[in-house]
């Protein structure tokens, strides 16, 4: 009896470990795209803000 709890605690921490791993990959996924969509996004407030002014300039 105490041979299969000693099985199951080992299965546990081997899943355990398995979903940690996973975790950490999809949490290096995540901030990498969230990383990528900001520079992104920067970018476009750069080229758009350059328009806006160059509209303000003409509008002058």
């Amino acid at each position: 009896m105490a041979e299969k709890g000693k099985e199951k605690e080992v299965w546990i921490e081997e899943k355990i470990k398995i979903l940690d791993e996973k975790y950490k990959n999809a949490s290096e996924e995540i901030d990498d795209l969230f990383q990528s969509t900001l520079n992104e996004f920067e970018h476009l407030l750069k080229s758009k803000g350059k328009e806006y002014s160059e509209k303000l300039k003409e509008r002058k």
